[in-house]
């Protein structure tokens, strides 16, 4: 079976398939949305299109406060 990806939204999400065929997702640095990404699966008989979302959202920090021992 080859898969492929046929179709993103937007080329700032960075999905790609790297060598050992594993689909790699690298955002463009500072940026926040989300993107469709269409795959296709063929066996060279049949195939067939998927399509999933993907989501960047801003990670929420923790704010620690020192610890005062006496």
């Amino acid at each position: 079976m080859d898969w492929e990806i046929v179709y993103v939204s937007d080329w700032r999400c960075g999905v790609s398939i790297d060598a050992q065929d594993y689909m790699d997702i690298q955002p463009q640095t500072g940026w926040l949305g989300s993107c469709d990404v269409t795959v296709r699966v063929s066996d060279s008989i049949k195939a067939v299109d998927d399509t999933f979302q993907v989501d960047v959202v801003p990670v929420r920090s923790r704010v620690y406060l020192p610890l005062v021992m006496r």
